[in-house]
């Protein structure tokens, strides 16, 4: 009923219009998360549409879709799409100097969705630089509040998948001398 309605609400906004475009970015959003990801694709691309439409192209809020919309690719397995689509979000947020903690959680899912195509090496690189900057962004943290807590488990994640890299890469590195 509640989708329902914001489907009705953005039916009367103009194809065009800004506010649509986050509209149905948060609705895209909220709907992937809820595991309908196919409903999520489609707003998240509606979103993307429209962003793309209103805004330079150097604008972090499309950056942030493409993002969302990357991950929400990846969780369907649809890995090349995920891999182009967060590979854009990447370099769109190095344009506009993005925050760190930012990029780093666009680079990580980047670096999950190269290591589920078996892109092990690029994907240890891609994890590898996340760790290094979630590392200084918490180092900048610590040393302005000395608070550290906010990146913690995203950089726990990041150091288990890049530890998981080296594993499998090792694995299959002796699979190849056997």
């Amino acid at each position: 009923p509640v989708l329902q309605e914001a489907e009705r609400l953005l039916q009367r906004l103009s194809t065009k219009d800004v506010l649509r475009g986050d509209i149905l970015h948060e609705l895209g959003l909220s709907v992937y998360q809820l595991g309908e990801l196919q409903e999520g694709e489609k707003h998240l691309k509606r979103a993307l549409s429209i962003k793309c439409s209103c805004f330079p192209s150097n604008d972090a809020s499309r950056a942030i879709t493409m993002e969302a919309l990357g991950d929400c690719l990846r969780e369907q397995q649809k890995y090349e799409e995920s891999e182009q689509m967060l590979k854009q979000a990447v370099e769109m947020q190095t344009t506009v100097n993005a925050p760190a903690e930012t990029k780093a959680t666009t680079m990580n899912n980047l670096g999950l969705c190269l290591r589920q195509q078996q892109k092990y090496e690029e994907a240890g690189q891609m994890l590898k630089q996340t760790l290094e900057i979630q590392t200084a962004a918490n180092m900048s943290v610590q040393s302005k509040a000395s608070r550290c807590t906010c990146t913690l488990a995203s950089h726990t994640v990041c150091m288990m998948s890049f530890m998981f890299y080296g594993l499998v890469h090792m694995a299959s590195t002796h699979r190849e001398f056997e």
